[in-house]
């Protein structure tokens, strides 16, 4: 529907810029002297000593001016973008440039004098120069000029007085973000943003994963309106999943199982890998851990070795693949394999996320003496809230194969500089202090071989952790009888381990 109402837009573009004549073969004649001499109104032109409208910083004399005269109809930009980058640059502005001039002269006096009647024509203008904005979000990105962008939001800022055009220069604000920076960057874009706005479910969609200050329920209710807003099964899917990992977290598996079960029922049959493959595996995998479904993470397998088959020449995709692909190995305890992903990862973009599963990976397969080397390399400073816990966590696995009393201090002063979000992670991070408080040095318990693999080789999804107090207390209850029951006790609060 999108797609159609811009199309109708750009005919009608063109309709109203040429005499409205067309040849029996169906060819629209373009014979004209000057830009607009066939509009049925005098075109609304900016002023030539005024910035251009395509937001390039120079004057509309000096910039798409030149260009609106010889612009032919239904341009290509990017035909011929791999031969000519700044050629496609100029005529795509010069595109947006003359769709506004036709906003401005046929839709805006409409608009002013019956709103409503005009109110399906500002649509899809609304939608057309969206669209207009994001293909030049893409074309700075190409150029690595990204930083030029700004300049244009902020010259098209007040373009529409709708909300939904609101939504659509801050959608491409902090999708441009993103791009140049990264998370950082996208997270102090994303805290601005008023998410009690009534924004459509496409930017907060956008905006959820950088919004970690919000509350718990805060962050549901937007989910819902995600899920109840959207007709994309793919933003469907990764929101009912983030769903069910904000439930995890805090402290309600029922709910938890039910809605990464929604997720997967929401899978259609044979989903598209060029953009949907990690949001089809993450609800597979998940569903697979916590319902108990082996056959969901055989299938997430299946389509991880599929795509990487079909897309071995997408660098991006493949990497992203890659990662999904050890994360669920993981879950099925083929810690090799995923050790192998996790190491070509770290070679072939080293995130911060990937040092830390690598860390994690080598702790779980018992190969300690290379996690140090991975794991100095994470910068704490740069990582994330749920990225600082698994750190702390991978430190805390070290202690298994070194008797060191210094990686003792450094992995009490990392857990004591977290300040987890959710329950189950505070209290996993005050048992894992005293324990390190109570106990002899290079004396872990017992228990912690039986579950490290659990503990530690879990993937970190959306930045989250795991339940670990229930796995521990299970640990605790089978071992109580044990030589080491006294530090047990200590570690869950109960006797001060002297008995």
């Amino acid at each position: 529907m999108r797609l159609a109402r811009v199309m109708l837009a750009a005919d009608v573009a063109a309709t109203f810029e040429l005499n409205g004549s067309c040849l029996a073969s169906g060819e629209v004649v373009t014979e004209r002297s000057t830009f607009g001499a066939n509009y049925t109104k005098r075109p609304v032109m900016p002023k030539a000593k005024k910035p251009c409208p395509c937001g390039s910083g120079e004057t509309f004399k000096k910039c798409c001016r030149p260009l609106l005269d010889d612009l032919p109809h239904h341009v290509r930009p990017f035909q011929h973008f791999d031969e000519d980058p700044e050629g496609t640059l100029r005529l795509l502005r010069a595109e947006f440039t003359r769709y506004q001039i036709w906003h401005a002269t046929n839709t805006v006096p409409w608009y002013r004098s019956d709103a409503a009647a005009a109110r399906e024509l500002l649509e899809i203008d609304t939608e057309a120069l969206g669209d207009y904005l994001g293909q030049l979000r893409y074309v700075y990105e190409q150029l690595d000029r990204l930083g030029e962008f700004d300049s244009v939001l902020v010259q098209c800022e007040d373009l529409i007085p709708t909300p939904r055009w609101k939504a659509i220069i801050t959608r491409e604000r902090l999708v441009a973000a993103f791009a140049a920076g990264g998370d950082p960057k996208a997270r102090h874009v994303a805290a601005d943003i008023p998410v009690d706005d009534e924004y459509d479910a496409e930017l907060l969609s956008l905006v959820l994963p950088y919004r970690d200050d919000l509350s718990v329920s805060a962050r549901l209710r937007l989910i819902d309106r995600v899920v109840d807003g959207s007709d994309d099964w793919e933003e469907r899917v990764r929101h009912l999943t983030y769903r069910g990992l904000l439930w995890e977290l805090h402290g309600d598996p029922e709910a938890a199982k039910k809605s990464y079960a929604e997720a997967v029922e929401s899978l259609p049959a044979d989903p598209d890998p060029a953009w949907s493959h990690v949001v089809v595996i993450e609800a597979l995998v998940l569903s697979g851990r916590s319902n108990d479904r082996e056959s969901d993470l055989e299938r997430a397998l299946e389509l991880c070795e599929r795509y990487l088959a079909e897309n071995a020449d997408d660098a991006a995709l493949h990497q992203g693949l890659r990662k999904s692909r050890a994360d669920t190995l993981k879950r099925m305890g083929e810690d090799a394999r995923a050790l192998e992903d996790l190491k070509w990862l770290v070679e072939a973009r080293g995130t911060n996320d990937d040092a830390i599963q690598l860390g994690q990976a080598y702790v779980a397969t018992e190969q300690y003496e290379l996690a140090p080397d991975v794991l100095e390399n994470v910068a704490w400073g740069e990582l994330t809230p749920g990225e600082k816990y698994d750190y702390a966590h991978s430190l805390f696995g070290l202690l298994f194969g070194f008797d060191d009393e210094d990686l003792r201090q450094v992995v009490r002063q990392r857990l004591e500089m977290i300040d987890p979000e959710f329950p189950i992670w505070r209290e996993t991070r005050d048992r894992l202090l005293l324990y390190l408080a109570k106990t002899e040095r290079g004396r872990l318990p017992g228990w912690w071989a039986t579950i490290r693999e659990s503990v530690i080789l879990q993937p970190n999804v959306f930045g989250f952790g795991i339940d670990l107090s229930k796995l521990i207390d299970r640990a605790l209850v089978k071992t109580r009888d044990d030589a080491e029951d006294s530090a047990h006790r200590a570690l869950i609060g109960k006797g001060d381990g002297s008995e």
